[in-house]
């Protein structure tokens, strides 16, 4: 999970937003009348799903899962909060798993993580493939049971492989800086790509970004690449420690 800027309000929604509403609340009304009314999801308008596709990198903004198409979640319950069904600071953009986890839970009662208000990293800590509250959160607590992010069963085996691709991508970049003496300079330029490549795991429009980035900042072999980086002369080039930099903003290291 990071940290979301959301954007203004889309123009078509300030245009339709009391029509949208108003259009949820007469099919609720009519529902309650006749149980085959099947009630209007307002919210799922193009122009709403795609700002908010957009606002999260197409990823989802609890896990961070790419899913075409992401639905979207209440975070105030619909149920609870009609009035603000089709309110902008109240969607998200989320994947099913996310989305049927938190289901109708009341957030006003017990808050979860909001990215688009919250920094995760000021509630949540990842390590050992699972996340875990930072500086006793209520807020993350919240957030890992009613999102159920300890559900190692289906997590697990991405999580490893992400531990796995970047412990690979480490030792190759080691093994090949360390053999880099006496080589032409071709071969220093396909390293600094794959340095490059490696950052690139870590930028916010990335799927998993902020695992991808406390894997790589707490891995115990980090250091070693870091210095030899800096002897080499590869560190500097392209302001490579400014991705570094990036990537420190969304880890969720201890």
């Amino acid at each position: 999970m990071i940290k979301l800027e959301r954007p203004a309000k889309p123009d078509e929604l300030a245009k339709n937003e009391i029509r949208l509403r108003e259009k949820y609340r007469d099919d609720i009304e009519k529902k309650k009348k006749d149980k085959n009314q099947k009630v209007t999801a307002v919210w799922r308008e193009d122009y709403i799903t795609s700002a908010l596709s957009k606002m999260s990198h197409g990823k989802c903004a609890y896990c961070e899962k790419e899913e075409d198409p992401l639905e979207v979640e209440h975070y105030f319950c619909k149920h609870k909060h009609s009035e603000q069904v089709v309110d902008w600071t109240n969607l998200l953009p989320v994947c099913h798993r996310c989305n049927t986890q938190k289901s109708t839970h009341d957030c006003e009662a017990e808050p979860i993580i909001d990215p688009t208000v919250d920094d995760p990293k000021e509630h949540l800590i990842y390590a050992n493939y699972r996340f875990y509250i930072r500086n006793e959160s209520q807020k993350g607590e919240c957030t890992i049971a009613y999102l159920n992010l300890w559900d190692t069963k289906t997590a697990y085996k991405k999580r490893s492989d992400i531990n796995d691709d970047v412990d690979t991508f480490i030792e190759n970049c080691i093994n090949r800086l360390d053999s880099l003496a006496g080589n032409p300079p071709v071969y220093k330029e396909t390293l600094r790509k794959l340095v490059k490549s490696l950052y690139r795991l870590t930028n916010a429009s990335h799927e998993y970004s902020a695992i991808y980035s406390t894997e790589i900042l707490s891995h115990p072999r980090y250091g070693d690449l870091k210095r030899k980086l800096k002897d080499s002369g590869i560190w500097a080039k392209d302001k490579i420690y400014k991705l570094e930099k990036e990537a420190d903003r969304i880890s969720l290291a201890k």
